[in-house]
Parts: C-alpha cells; sequence; structure tokens
C-alpha cells in the first residue's frame, strides 16, 4: 500500500513539475542560459543541505562552441542528476526523446529541463524550500561558449554531490564512443584499418595526462573541421588549474569530442551511428590514455586523407 501511494505521489510529482517548452522559434542561447542559471540556485541549496565543498574553478575557456556541442554537455547534466536522482530517491527519470540531428537550443534546452526535473524532486524529497526566483532578463548578448561553461559548472558542482563520482570507468567509455566514431569516417578508406593498435603507454598516469591527450586529439579534430569550412572551436588553457582536474572533467573534453564527431558524422551523412559502449569494469587513468591513444591515431589517419581530399 505504501509503494502505491509513493508512486502515484512521484506522478503527480512529475505532471506538477512539468515545464513548458518555448516554442521552437523563440530558442536562443540566452534562454538556455537563464534556466541552467536557475538549476546553479538549485544545486547550490542542495549542496548547502549536503554539506558538500563547492567546486573549485578549472578556469577554462571556449570559443566558437555551437549549440550540438552545448548538447552533449547537457546530456552529462541529466545524466549525473539522474544519478544524484536515484540516490537520494531511489528512482529514475528517463532522458527526453530527441531526434538525432544536428541538435539546436531548443534541445539543449529540452535536457536543462530534464535535469530540473531531476533537481525538483531532490529538492521536494530532502524538504528544502522548491521557490527560484527566475533570472532576470539578460541584456548582454550570450553565446553558445557560455551556456557551454555554464552547464559544464553545474556537471562540476553536481559531480561532488554524487555518492558514486563519475570515474575513469565512465571516461574510458565516452573515448571509447569518440573510437566507434572514428572507425565509421575510417570505413569510408577501406585501405586504412578502422581501429589502430593502441601505443604502449607507461604505468602512473593521471587525470591529468588524459585531459591534455584529448585536448590534443580536439586540436587534430579542428584541423579536419578547417579542411571541410566547418566551424572553428577554440579551447583556451592559458589560465587552466591543472591541479583542479578531475576524471568528470576529463569526461567533459571527452564528451566535446563526441559532440564534434557526431556533428562530423552527420555532416557527411554517415547513416549508422557507433554502438553505445559496455561498461569495461574498474579502470585506471593509465588505461583510459591507452584507449585514448587509438582515437589519436584514428584523428591523425583521417586528418591526412581529408587533407588529400582537400588538395585535390
Amino acid at each position: 500500500m505504501t509503494t502505491i501511494i509513493y508512486r502515484v505521489t512521484l506522478c503527480l510529482l512529475l505532471l506538477s513539475l512539468a515545464t513548458p517548452i518555448f516554442g521552437e522559434a523563440e530558442i536562443s542561447p540566452a534562454d538556455v542560459f537563464a534556466k541552467s542559471k536557475e538549476l546553479e540556485t538549485m544545486v547550490e541549496r542542495i549542496r548547502f543541505h549536503m554539506g558538500i565543498p563547492r567546486t573549485e574553478s578549472l578556469r577554462l575557456k571556449i570559443k566558437n562552441a555551437q549549440p550540438h556541442d552545448v548538447f552533449f554537455q547537457a546530456q552529462t547534466l541529466f545524466n549525473k542528476t539522474n544519478r544524484l536522482l536515484f540516490q537520494v530517491v531511489r528512482t529514475k527519470l528517463p532522458r527526453p526523446e530527441i531526434a538525432q540531428n544536428i541538435y539546436r537550443p531548443q534541445d539543449v534546452l529540452k535536457l536543462v529541463q530534464a535535469a530540473e526535473k531531476n533537481l525538483k524532486l531532490i529538492i521536494n524529497e530532502l524538504k528544502l524550500s522548491p521557490n527560484v526566483d527566475p533570472v532576470t532578463t539578460i541584456t548582454t548578448e550570450i553565446s553558445p561558449s557560455d551556456v557551454f561553461l555554464t552547464i559544464q559548472g553545474l556537471n562540476r558542482q553536481v559531480n561532488l554531490l554524487l555518492s558514486t563520482p563519475f570515474s575513469p570507468s565512465d571516461v574510458y567509455m565516452q573515448v571509447t564512443l569518440a573510437i566507434g566514431y572514428g572507425a565509421k569516417q575510417l570505413a569510408r578508406f577501406p585501405e586504412l584499418p578502422r581501429i589502430p593498435d593502441p601505443a604502449e603507454v607507461a604505468p602512473g598516469r593521471i587525470p591529468r595526462d588524459v585531459y591534455f591527450l584529448l585536448l590534443d586529439g580536439l586540436e587534430r579534430l579542428q584541423d579536419i573541421y578547417e579542411q571541410r569550412g566547418l566551424s572553428s572551436l577554440e579551447v583556451d588553457t592559458k589560465l587552466l588549474l591543472e591541479q583542479n582536474i578531475t576524471p568528470s572533467d576529463v569526461f567533459d573534453i571527452a564528451s566535446l569530442l563526441v559532440a564534434r564527431l557526431d556533428f562530423l558524422h552527420k555532416h557527411n551523412k554517415i547513416e549508422l551511428l557507433p554502438r553505445n559502449p559496455f561498461y569495461p569494469g574498474r579502470v585506471y587513468p593509465t588505461d583510459v590514455y591507452r584507449q585514448t591513444s587509438i582515437l589519436l591515431s584514428q584523428l591523425e589517419m583521417l586528418t591526412k586523407q581529408f587533407s588529400k581530399s582537400h588538395n585535390r
């Protein structure tokens, strides 16, 4: 009987938390930014209740991000808040169904609103004040890069609230997904191996090592983008606080690589998506570094192939 009452209560809560989506034509990065700032207030309320420290800034700068890039950060935010919901309430919500396409601000907003539902259910369970003042009208111009960094900041803080934070195993799966995209691209060149052998890697790697190797991968992917006449993305690490890098931050960079590969995948009209990777069990940064070396080799081969076709 108690279980039935709980389920009915949960359903009523979900209905009450339904947030109307703006008309598609009205959606802009500023709309997503405003909603993300509201989530910052909610996360701070939960953080304070749990007695968890505030996350320290990474001081990463992103320029010329696209809504497609932001979508994958918002997807991570939904997944993390859903994991937190299960930790607190012992239930999860389904991810919004969004068509596989080039993602736009309205698609990002759907994921942010879904993360908001997760947070509201957590706040209700913890009996915290549900009131969140809406963000006042934003007068400055908001770019997708602003939204990217705001959602990334949310991801970093929510990660600290998790009893099981994102680990090297999560990063390993994201890198494996990126390798899947690389293999689909290389399939267009039958003379090349789709999945090259990994490099020999010295033990003792730490998350920071994987982070910078993934940044190298972004640079190689950027060369491909420029050869194809696609939008450039700039990652500025001049002020980066390397000592603050966690597996969650490495996951964010791996997700950015996946986003860029996914866009290239759809731009080149490759229909089949790579399979979702299996959980690898417990792995360590050295294992992730070795797996990332496969991705770097793929990107190097693709850069050469696209360069050949570009120069013809």
